[in-house]
């Protein structure tokens, strides 16, 4: 997006409708634009958002905002001369007429243009909307959209060409949308009052390129449609902040002002670049969102909703163009042109100090472990993560370093205020013994002076038991592949370690010789492996002991699999750079927890493995987390 666009600005559908400075406006849409596709799903969602917006603002909900905003509409001015040159010089050229080439967003203003004929029944006032190729090759899809009325029947018309057709489709699929809502909610003035919504509360944002010799649409056309030219909604508010006309220096006699104004505006423009490089680091952002998906269609769109909550935390963030819509509508509230450039500096210096808090936060690797842990469990939705940093960011302000992290220590030990290191366990207390676990990582990871890596897929966390449940195989084929490989290791353990299991092998080998094995039986033998062979009963098998952090997707690929192979499979995954394996579970499976006699056995997890892993959580959680019932909080 050029940064020197004079015009940049949001139109309600009714500006589009009756014009500016008494002229009205002409739409051409070039030959180079590719014909109109909209289909039901893209025409449908338009009438619903529309409707649900009416619906919003009719019963109160203010967080929808006062308007309902389009995608932008890219246009350039067409003098007489351009006009004719491109139209042909027998076309009728209208003093009282503005012409615009459609740039880009050709697809909304003919959709905007048919859902117009369709509700306007008393005054079929549109704007004018003519193609270049209806004037070139003699189609007729001018015509054909100034037919349309409320009382047009779709299927009387016949199409002859795919442009044609798509607009009497889309026709239809408006027909039909207010025939079923009027049916459904037996209400007749549903039309009015879409008409209301549509005219008076739907805004487009309205980018017009400048009128020069050296621009030429046709390669506008195609930057933005290559995504050179994002028009997203922070790069929309970036072209509006650093429009030049909102910046008026003081003129100094051996400075240009037009230089001036190009170095306040790189000056912008640098820290913007940079603040977007920065969050391009996936372990910064996974931090400062706890791996949230936001729907944002860049990532500094982040900061500046942050903050526009801290100036108006009661703002409506849920459309996607609402950061324009909020600082449009501060530069308008701002009398001059002088205001409007205090107001500029003001923005870009809360967005550098959001920034740079961020910062402080990630080289910070306590204050980054906590919050990241913070904002991976708490909120559920992006308002109240956001809220969440708003929140810190406003205490950080006013607080020590020291006090600031032990507050967000309180915070986290409210978490577990219910359970016990004992009591907690994988089948009764699923996510808090994920979050306990996140955090017993969290601080052995600040032992070290270390950060947590937040940075995971969309699948998010989830809880591996380090020894499997292998009664819950349920494959035949598979349950004798592990009662195989069990009797394998078994008899090795008796030659490394002389220990006798004769029983269990013999056991074992009666399984693998008969004929069937109910899951009754299979059953009985897993967990009679797990008791005689490594110390596990029941209730051992889900308590933290025997629980490990892994992202979901690598989860999966552990599956039931024995320690052995998991072992190795991670200890594979750890000569790979950009696999993300948690500290703490790596040091479980490298056995590095382990101070007795079997930690030379790294083919099992056996429970005295479990008892000194346990004995480590609980030195690393004691802080947050009583051990027992009979112990109190300090």
């Amino acid at each position: 997006m050029e940064n020197n666009c004079e015009n940049l600005r949001s139109l309600t559908v009714n500006d589009l409708i009756y014009g500016e400075n008494e002229k009205t406006f002409c739409f051409i849409i070039p030959s180079y634009q590719r014909g109109y596709r909209w289909d039901e799903k893209q025409v449908v969602k338009l009438l619903d958002d529309l409707f649900e917006f009416q619906a919003a603002r009719k019963g109160g909900d203010l967080t929808v905002g006062e308007f309902y905003c389009l995608q932008p509409i890219v246009v350039k001015k067409m003098e007489k001369n351009d006009l004719l040159q491109k139209m042909g010089m027998d076309y009728e050229y209208r003093d009282d007429i503005t012409y615009m080439e459609v740039v880009d967003g050709q697809q909304r203003l003919t959709t905007i243009y048919i859902l117009l004929k369709y509700l306007q029944m008393r005054s079929p006032k549109v704007f004018d909307l003519v193609y270049e190729r209806d004037v070139i090759s003699g189609f007729k899809r001018g015509a054909l959209l100034k037919s349309l009325t409320f009382n047009t029947e779709p299927t009387a018309i016949t199409t002859s060409t795919a442009d044609e057709y798509y607009i009497v489709e889309a026709f239809r699929h408006i027909k039909e949308w207010f025939e079923r809502k009027e049916k459904v909610l037996k209400d007749n003035a549903i039309p009015n009052k879409m008409e209301t919504t549509l005219t008076g509360e739907t805004k487009v944002i309205w980018y017009e390129i400048p009128n020069d010799a050296s621009t030429d649409c046709y390669s506008v056309f195609k930057n933005i449609n290559n995504g050179k030219i994002p028009l997203t909604d922070a790069e929309l508010v970036k072209a509006m902040l650093l429009n030049r006309k909102y910046f008026s220096p003081k003129l100094n006699d051996n400075v240009s002002n037009d230089k001036i104004i190009r170095q306040e505006q790189e000056r912008y423009a640098r820290l913007w670049d940079e603040i977007q490089r920065s969050l391009s680091n996936d372990s910064l952002w996974a931090f400062i969102t706890g791996n949230y998906q936001f729907n944002l269609p860049t990532r500094i769109d982040y900061l500046f909703r942050i903050a526009v909550s801290q100036q108006d935390p009661v703002h409506p963030q849920k459309d996607e163009l609402s950061l324009f819509s909020y600082y449009e509508k501060q530069l308008d509230a701002r009398k001059n042109v002088e205001e409007k450039k205090q107001y500029i500096e003001e923005v870009f210096d809360s967005v550098r100090k959001i920034y740079r808090t961020i910062q402080d936060w990630y080289n910070n690797y306590e204050i980054h472990n906590f919050i990241g842990y913070i904002m991976t469990y708490k909120g559920k939705d992006g308002s109240s993560k956001i809220s969440k940093i708003v929140e810190y960011m406003n205490a950080y302000e006013v607080t020590t370093r020291g006090k600031f992290i032990q507050n967000l220590k309180d915070e986290i030990s409210k978490d577990f205020q219910k359970h016990t290191l004992q009591s907690i366990n994988y089948e009764e207390h699923r996510k808090d013994a994920e979050k306990l676990l996140m955090l017993f990582n969290i601080v052995e990871l600040n032992s070290i002076r270390s950060k947590f890596n937040f940075s995971v897929g969309s699948g998010g966390w989830s809880i591996e038991h380090i020894k499997a449940q292998h009664s819950k195989i349920v494959n035949e084929t598979d349950r004798k592949d592990y009662l195989k490989k069990e009797l394998d290791r078994i008899t090795k353990i008796e030659e490394q370690f002389k220990e006798p299991h004769e029983e269990i092998k013999k056991i074992i080998s009666n399984a693998l010789c008969a004929t069937t094995l109910s899951d009754e039986e299979f059953s009985q033998i897993a967990e009679n492996i797990d008791q005689t062979v490594d110390g596990f009963d029941a209730l051992d098998m889900h308590k933290l002991g025997n629980l490990a952090l892994l992202s979901k997707d690598d989860n999966s690929a552990f599956n039931n699999s024995p320690f052995y192979e998991k072992r190795q499979m991670m200890l594979n995954w750890l000569k790979k750079p950009g696999r993300n394996i948690p500290y703490s579970t790596t040091k479980a499976f490298l056995k590095m927890y382990a101070v007795q006699d079997f930690s030379l056995d790294f083919t099992r997890w056996r429970k005295s493995d479990f008892d000194d892993m346990f004995a480590q959580q609980v030195l690393c959680l004691k802080d947050f987390i009583r051990e027992y019932e009979n112990e109190t909080n300090e």
